[in-house]
Protein backbone atom coordinates (compact mmCIF):
# COMPACT_ATOMS: atom_id res chain seq x y z
CA UNK A 1 0.00 0.00 0.00
CA UNK A 2 1.17 3.54 -0.76
CA UNK A 3 2.70 5.06 2.41
CA UNK A 4 0.72 8.27 1.98
CA UNK A 5 -2.56 6.37 1.80
CA UNK A 6 -1.53 4.30 4.80
CA UNK A 7 -0.80 7.45 6.85
CA UNK A 8 -4.08 9.04 5.80
CA UNK A 9 -5.99 5.92 6.80
CA UNK A 10 -4.24 5.88 10.19
CA UNK A 11 -4.99 9.55 10.82
CA UNK A 12 -8.67 9.23 9.94
CA UNK A 13 -9.09 6.07 12.00
CA UNK A 14 -7.27 7.67 14.96
CA UNK A 15 -9.47 10.75 14.87
CA UNK A 16 -12.59 8.60 14.61
CA UNK A 17 -11.51 6.64 17.67
CA UNK A 18 -10.84 9.85 19.65
CA UNK A 19 -14.25 11.24 18.80
CA UNK A 20 -15.95 7.92 19.54
CA UNK A 21 -14.24 7.71 22.92
CA UNK A 22 -15.01 11.35 23.73
CA UNK A 23 -11.30 12.18 24.00
CA UNK A 24 -11.33 15.15 21.59
CA UNK A 25 -10.51 18.34 23.50
CA UNK A 26 -11.98 21.82 23.09
CA UNK A 27 -9.31 23.75 21.19
CA UNK A 28 -11.14 27.00 21.93
CA UNK A 29 -10.76 26.51 25.69
CA UNK A 30 -7.35 28.25 25.65
CA UNK A 31 -8.86 31.30 23.90
CA UNK A 32 -6.48 31.28 20.91
CA UNK A 33 -8.51 33.83 18.95
CA UNK A 34 -7.53 37.40 19.78
CA UNK A 35 -8.91 40.93 19.44
CA UNK A 36 -12.57 40.03 19.96
CA UNK A 37 -12.57 37.16 17.44
CA UNK A 38 -14.99 34.22 17.65
CA UNK A 39 -13.49 30.73 18.05
CA UNK A 40 -15.13 27.74 16.33
CA UNK A 41 -14.01 24.38 17.71
CA UNK A 42 -13.34 21.42 15.40
CA UNK A 43 -11.76 17.99 15.62
CA UNK A 44 -8.18 18.70 16.78
CA UNK A 45 -8.49 22.14 15.17
CA UNK A 46 -10.17 25.50 15.54
CA UNK A 47 -11.11 28.39 13.27
CA UNK A 48 -11.10 32.06 14.27
CA UNK A 49 -13.65 34.47 12.81
CA UNK A 50 -11.94 37.83 13.09
CA UNK A 51 -13.58 41.05 14.20
CA UNK A 52 -13.47 44.03 11.86
CA UNK A 53 -9.98 45.45 11.59
CA UNK A 54 -8.02 42.22 12.17
CA UNK A 55 -6.81 39.19 10.23
CA UNK A 56 -4.50 36.19 10.57
CA UNK A 57 -4.97 32.64 11.88
CA UNK A 58 -5.53 33.94 15.41
CA UNK A 59 -6.74 37.41 14.32
CA UNK A 60 -3.57 38.87 15.83
CA UNK A 61 -2.70 41.11 12.90
CA UNK A 62 -4.13 44.59 12.43
CA UNK A 63 -6.16 45.32 9.36
CA UNK A 64 -4.35 46.17 6.14
CA UNK A 65 -5.39 47.33 2.71
CA UNK A 66 -5.36 44.40 0.28
CA UNK A 67 -5.04 41.84 3.13
CA UNK A 68 -8.06 42.11 5.42
CA UNK A 69 -11.04 40.09 4.19
CA UNK A 70 -14.43 41.78 4.10
CA UNK A 71 -18.03 41.29 3.04
CA UNK A 72 -19.04 44.95 3.23
CA UNK A 73 -17.39 48.32 3.82
CA UNK A 74 -18.18 48.26 7.56
CA UNK A 75 -15.59 45.47 7.86
CA UNK A 76 -12.96 48.03 6.78
CA UNK A 77 -14.01 50.71 9.28
CA UNK A 78 -10.63 50.68 11.06
CA UNK A 79 -8.86 51.58 7.80
CA UNK A 80 -9.31 55.26 6.99
CA UNK A 81 -11.25 55.95 3.78
CA UNK A 82 -11.19 52.23 2.81
CA UNK A 83 -13.98 50.37 1.02
CA UNK A 84 -14.69 46.65 0.56
CA UNK A 85 -13.99 45.20 -2.89
CA UNK A 86 -16.97 42.83 -2.96
CA UNK A 87 -16.59 42.06 -6.68
CA UNK A 88 -13.00 40.84 -7.20
CA UNK A 89 -10.86 40.37 -4.09
CA UNK A 90 -13.33 40.48 -1.17
CA UNK A 91 -10.69 42.50 0.68
CA UNK A 92 -10.42 46.07 1.93
CA UNK A 93 -9.21 48.42 -0.79
CA UNK A 94 -8.80 52.07 -1.82
CA UNK A 95 -11.21 53.71 -4.26
CA UNK A 96 -8.53 54.76 -6.75
CA UNK A 97 -11.02 56.06 -9.31
CA UNK A 98 -12.01 58.74 -6.78
CA UNK A 99 -8.43 59.84 -6.12
CA UNK A 100 -7.59 57.63 -3.11
CA UNK A 101 -4.31 55.69 -2.79
CA UNK A 102 -2.99 53.26 -0.18
CA UNK A 103 -0.71 54.86 2.40
CA UNK A 104 2.86 53.71 3.10
CA UNK A 105 1.98 51.25 5.90
CA UNK A 106 -1.24 49.93 4.31
CA UNK A 107 -3.39 51.09 7.22
CA UNK A 108 -5.67 53.34 5.20
CA UNK A 109 -6.26 55.34 2.03
CA UNK A 110 -5.00 58.87 1.46
CA UNK A 111 -6.64 61.47 -0.75
CA UNK A 112 -4.19 63.65 -2.67
CA UNK A 113 -5.45 67.20 -3.28
CA UNK A 114 -2.57 67.97 -5.64
CA UNK A 115 0.26 70.50 -5.61
CA UNK A 116 -0.71 74.18 -5.33
CA UNK A 117 0.84 76.94 -7.43
CA UNK A 118 2.20 80.05 -5.71
CA UNK A 119 0.37 83.29 -6.46
CA UNK A 120 2.05 86.00 -8.50
CA UNK A 121 4.20 88.13 -6.15
CA UNK A 122 3.78 85.58 -3.35
CA UNK A 123 4.37 82.02 -2.19
CA UNK A 124 2.37 79.06 -0.84
CA UNK A 125 3.91 76.57 1.60
CA UNK A 126 2.71 73.10 2.68
CA UNK A 127 4.27 69.87 3.98
CA UNK A 128 2.06 67.34 2.19
CA UNK A 129 -0.89 67.38 -0.21
CA UNK A 130 -3.01 64.66 1.43
CA UNK A 131 -6.17 65.08 3.55
CA UNK A 132 -5.99 67.45 6.54
CA UNK A 133 -2.86 69.18 5.20
CA UNK A 134 -2.83 72.97 5.52
CA UNK A 135 -1.36 75.32 2.92
CA UNK A 136 -0.30 78.84 3.96
CA UNK A 137 -0.09 81.83 1.61
CA UNK A 138 2.08 84.94 1.98
CA UNK A 139 2.97 87.88 -0.25
CA UNK A 140 6.19 89.65 -1.17
CA UNK A 141 7.02 93.04 0.42
CA UNK A 142 4.81 95.87 -0.85
CA UNK A 143 2.01 93.34 -1.58
CA UNK A 144 -0.84 92.04 0.56
CA UNK A 145 -3.15 89.01 0.52
CA UNK A 146 -6.51 89.39 -1.19
CA UNK A 147 -8.47 86.39 0.08
CA UNK A 148 -7.81 83.60 2.61
CA UNK A 149 -4.34 83.02 4.07
CA UNK A 150 -4.75 79.24 4.58
CA UNK A 151 -6.45 76.38 2.74
CA UNK A 152 -7.09 72.79 3.94
CA UNK A 153 -7.08 69.53 1.95
CA UNK A 154 -10.32 67.57 2.43
CA UNK A 155 -11.11 63.93 1.59
CA UNK A 156 -14.86 64.40 2.03
CA UNK A 157 -17.39 66.34 0.00
CA UNK A 158 -16.30 68.48 -1.54
CA UNK A 159 -12.93 66.86 -2.03
CA UNK A 160 -9.87 69.03 -2.64
CA UNK A 161 -8.40 72.25 -1.29
CA UNK A 162 -10.87 74.48 0.55
CA UNK A 163 -11.82 77.98 -0.62
CA UNK A 164 -10.39 79.80 -3.62
CA UNK A 165 -6.70 80.54 -4.05
CA UNK A 166 -5.91 84.12 -2.93
CA UNK A 167 -3.96 86.69 -4.92
CA UNK A 168 -1.33 89.26 -3.94
CA UNK A 169 -2.27 92.85 -4.64
CA UNK A 170 -0.32 96.08 -4.26
CA UNK A 171 -0.21 97.37 -0.68
CA UNK A 172 1.60 96.92 2.63
CA UNK A 173 1.66 93.23 3.58
CA UNK A 174 1.85 93.51 7.35
CA UNK A 175 0.56 95.56 10.28
CA UNK A 176 4.14 95.98 11.44
CA UNK A 177 5.01 97.98 8.34
CA UNK A 178 1.95 100.14 8.86
CA UNK A 179 2.89 100.76 12.49
CA UNK A 180 6.31 102.05 11.44
CA UNK A 181 4.82 105.11 9.75
CA UNK A 182 5.06 108.50 11.51
CA UNK A 183 1.89 109.14 13.55
CA UNK A 184 -0.21 112.03 12.32
CA UNK A 185 -0.21 115.08 14.65
CA UNK A 186 -3.37 116.96 15.54
CA UNK A 187 -3.83 120.60 14.48
CA UNK A 188 -3.51 121.71 18.12
CA UNK A 189 -0.20 119.86 18.53
CA UNK A 190 1.19 121.40 15.35
CA UNK A 191 0.20 124.88 16.56
CA UNK A 192 1.78 124.27 19.96
CA UNK A 193 5.06 123.14 18.44
CA UNK A 194 5.08 126.06 16.02
CA UNK A 195 4.85 128.53 18.93
CA UNK A 196 7.64 126.92 20.98
CA UNK A 197 11.35 127.76 20.36
CA UNK A 198 12.83 124.30 19.95
CA UNK A 199 16.06 122.54 19.21
CA UNK A 200 16.49 118.79 18.48
CA UNK A 201 18.85 116.82 20.69
CA UNK A 202 20.88 113.81 19.60
CA UNK A 203 17.97 111.46 20.17
CA UNK A 204 15.66 113.39 17.83
CA UNK A 205 13.42 114.56 20.66
CA UNK A 206 12.09 118.11 20.97
CA UNK A 207 13.69 120.22 23.78
CA UNK A 208 12.22 123.57 24.92
CA UNK A 209 14.79 126.39 25.18
CA UNK A 210 14.70 128.60 28.25
CA UNK A 211 14.80 132.40 27.60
Amino acid sequence: MDLRLAFLCFAVCFLDDLVAEGQDIDECASAPCLNGATCIDGVIMYVCTCAAGFHGVNCDSSAQIGVTACSNTSDCASLSNAVCDTIVTQKCACFTSQGFRVNSNYTGCDYDCGVLASPSNGVVTFTTTIQDSVATYSCDPEFKIDGVTTRTCSAVTSKGWSDTAPTCITGQNSEKQLDQREPELSYEELQRRANEPTNRNAENHYTVLSI
